[in-house]
């Protein structure tokens, strides 16, 4: 008999759970997302130093840094822009998001969505490089030679 309430709690929990991300519907791809390639970025300063950039409008983001998973949840992310395309024409797993934090959009996250052993990454518009700017508190710099 204790079974069936049991039953009915976990029920109710995974339902409210699936209504608070799909109401956030923070990891949906927008109707036209934009399909990011990635290119190259050399450090000017370092012979050699090259990062994975990928560019939007008129800003070009390299990696900074990893999520700090005590402190970021959905609230944290405002919108997906698209996604990076790989060799597979058809994936648009690998995310790219703006952070509801970031109103100038110096960082950008990526994540991939389908992995679920993936973490969350963090790229920062080289055009702030030497500025002092606001990193949300989730970020984790990995302290890449070109932020150093």
């Amino acid at each position: 008999m204790k079974k069936i309430p049991v039953i009915i709690l976990i029920a109710g929990i995974l339902v409210l759970c699936g209504c608070r991300a799909s109401e956030a519907g923070s990891f949906d791809l927008p109707a036209e997302p934009v399909r990011f390639k990635t290119g190259s970025y050399k450090n000017p300063d370092k012979a050699g130093d090259v990062y994975d950039a990928i560019q939007y409008g008129d800003k070009v983001y390299i990696p900074y840094g990893s999520v700090n998973n005590d402190q970021m949840d959905e609230r944290d992310i405002d919108a997906c822009l698209g996604y990076i395309a790989g060799s597979d024409p058809d994936n648009r797993d690998i995310r790219v998001y703006t952070l509801a934090e970031d109103l100038k959009k110096n960082y950008v996250m990526i994540y991939n969505v389908e992995n679920e052993i993936s973490q969350a990454v963090f790229w920062r518009c080289t055009d702030t490089r030497y500025q002092k700017i606001e990193t949300p508190g989730y970020i984790d710099a990995i302290h890449y030679d070109y932020w150093e």
